[in-house]
């Protein structure tokens, strides 16, 4: 009975390599390792309760062994001890060749199971962790320079941001008018100081025909002719000054457009990159998930 449940767990634990085996060719999951690794265990704990059984099979025959040694040794005349005699020596025999059955039967499942294919796959599947380790660590410092490049493109798209907000665009009008402002003030500067250098040399003028005692209507006509052409030097310079005026606010305009330009620009192109990265992690999902799907197939 022994000899045939020994001869049975031997053939399952032949079939279990050979399918094992074959699915490690296939596919290995973590799972399979883990199973692996308790079906490796129950057979040491199997191996260990085998030969346990077999060195109290072993005593078992030594004291049997020795007491028969001991029958044969001692003369007694009393039938009973023969008839005792006689009926223990078939049975000790049959134990004995049922204990060299169940010897002979762990030793081949010892053997069979140094031999085993799970061994030598328990060992590729160590291997194979290791090096699934490895490639975490670098999918690991992958992800981490991902995630430092994102934070870094995060703090240029605020900054970009701030650089077209309202805030800002309103910080360089209020400079642009100060700079308008600034320019009417040094123009109506300027006007008043060539006035007031016009007056001086009228002035100036008007002393020196007196020390030279030039007639009224001649010093009139010197006057009015020098006013008339200070006037058309002054108006002269207020066209010129309201020509640069007008570029002035052409040019302004136009940088406001460029500003407004620019501002559309960087939007459509953080609203284009917001959409890629989504896109991105939609398809890393897609990605991720098609892996799953596949490794529980």
């Amino acid at each position: 009975m022994t000899s045939r449940m020994s001869r049975t767990t031997t053939a399952a634990t032949r079939t279990g390599a050979t399918n094992t085996g074959k699915s490690g060719q296939t596919d290995i999951k973590p799972s399979d390792v883990y199973e692996l690794r308790l079906k490796t265990s129950h057979l040491q704990l199997r191996t260990r309760q085998l030969k346990t059984q077999l060195n109290r099979l072993q005593d078992r025959i030594l004291a049997h062994t020795n007491a028969i040694n001991k029958t044969f040794e001692q003369e007694s005349d009393q039938p009973a001890v023969t008839s005792n005699h006689a009926n223990s020596v078939p049975q000790l025999k049959r134990s004995l060749d049922s204990a060299t059955n169940t010897l002979e039967n762990l030793l081949e499942q010892i053997d069979n199971a140094r031999n085993d294919d799970k061994t030598f796959l328990v060992k590729e599947l160590q291997e194979e962790v290791k090096l699934a380790y490895c490639e975490h660590q670098r999918l690991a410092l992958e992800l981490q320079d991902a995630k430092l490049e994102a934070n870094q493109s995060t703090q240029r798209r605020q900054e970009m941001e701030f650089r077209i907000s309202s805030q800002h665009i309103n910080e360089l009008k209020s400079s642009a008018r100060e700079l308008q402002g600034q320019n009417a003030s040094l123009r109506d500067k300027a006007i008043a100081y060539k006035a007031k250098q016009k007056k001086l040399q009228v002035d100036h003028q008007i002393q020196e025909h007196i020390q030279k005692k030039m007639p009224p209507q001649k010093a009139l006509e010197e006057a009015d002719k020098k006013a008339q052409g200070t006037n058309e030097k002054l108006s002269e310079a207020a066209q010129n000054l309201n020509e640069e005026k007008s570029k002035h606010r052409q040019k302004i305009e136009e940088l406001r457009e460029l500003i407004a330009e620019q501002k559309q620009k960087i939007l459509d192109f953080l609203e284009g990159r917001t959409n890629e990265e989504e896109n991105e992690g939609e398809n890393e999902g897609e990605n991720r998930s098609d892996d799953g799907e596949t490794k529980e197939q």
